[in-house]
């Protein structure tokens, strides 16, 4: 299955949410100073002033502004492996295949204020964002404003692996989130930026709640309680921009796979997903595969 997703990512069809290696000299004109120490805990693993380490400040800035700065993303947030915190949630599994969400579907209060205005402005008009192109990147933009502090300044979203009959099977998934396309400038300057307040990022953590056999589920909302241990964390993905030239086009996309379970059924998935500009925020395309 491996060689098949990768396949996918080289065949351009980004749409569908493919990490790809920013690369290019350009990594290497991050100025270290200007790493916050949050930031490399944020993603823990990556390479320090690579595009890969999208560092976003405002997840888990100093200021506590999304009450989430003790688990910061890529770590193992218990926070976020709750059953009752969802921006949007499906009942039962999606159809084989593609399925595309954003986060413009959902009432959830998505992040704006004086707060986030900052922010924006901090991202170089240079690269091609007017202040017009930075208002439509808060519009239903990926961090969400929970007042509860619970999983905040992340949009989760939330779907059971259940069939019509209401049973649960063993399903493999690749996961993704990307920036619309269209919100970034087409240019390869803006794509592939790696500074801290201009560097597009995705960000994707994947938890999975599974059972030894569908019939152990009695009760979903107890069996894949946050305390009740049958949650794990499947994968963190993260990536900058990705600057395809005969399409003048930038993807900024990144995705987890959860393989198909040997000797037990996945219950319920939390989606955990960033998207943002530099120190900004951005809206996010969703997109689930089910494989059988």
């Amino acid at each position: 299955m491996a060689k098949s997703l990768i396949a996918v990512c080289l065949g351009g069809l980004f749409v569908a949410g493919c990490a790809m290696d920013a690369g290019g000299s350009d990594v290497a004109t991050v100025d270290p100073a200007d790493l916050k120490p949050e930031d490399g805990s944020e993603l823990a693993g990556a390479n320090i002033a690579s595009a890969e380490q999208a560092h976003a400040l405002h997840y888990t800035d100093g200021t506590n502004q999304w009450m989430e700065t003790s688990y910061p993303m890529g770590t193992d947030n218990p926070n976020c492996k709750d059953w009752w915190v969802y921006d949007r949630y499906l009942y039962s599994r999606p159809a084989i295949g593609t399925t595309k969400f954003t986060t413009y579907e959902t009432s959830h209060a998505w992040a704006q204020g004086t707060y986030v205005n900052t922010m924006m402005a901090a991202i170089p008009n240079s690269l091609g964002y007017s202040d017009v192109w930075k208002s439509i990147l808060v519009d239903h933009n990926s961090v969400v404003a929970r007042t509860s502090g619970k999983c905040s300044g992340r949009y989760v979203f939330q779907w059971d692996n259940r069939t019509s009959g209401g049973a649960f099977e063993a399903t493999q998934y690749w996961v993704s989130a990307n920036i619309p396309s269209y919100l970034i400038p087409a240019n390869k300057a803006a794509c592939t930026a790696t500074a801290g307040e201009s560097v597009p990022s995705a960000l994707v953590d994947l938890y999975v709640c599974e059972a030894p056999n569908s019939a152990s589920v009695t009760s979903l909302s107890t069996w894949c309680g946050k305390t009740s241990g049958h949650w794990r964390k499947v994968g963190s993905s993260s990536t900058g921009g990705y600057w395809t030239e005969s399409l003048k086009t930038c993807s900024a996309a990144t995705g987890v796979y959860y393989p198909l379970p040997t000797g037990k059924v996945a219950v319920s998935f939390n989606m955990v997903i960033k998207t943002g500009i530099g120190h900004g925020v951005a809206p996010a395309e969703i997109y689930i595969i089910r494989y059988n």
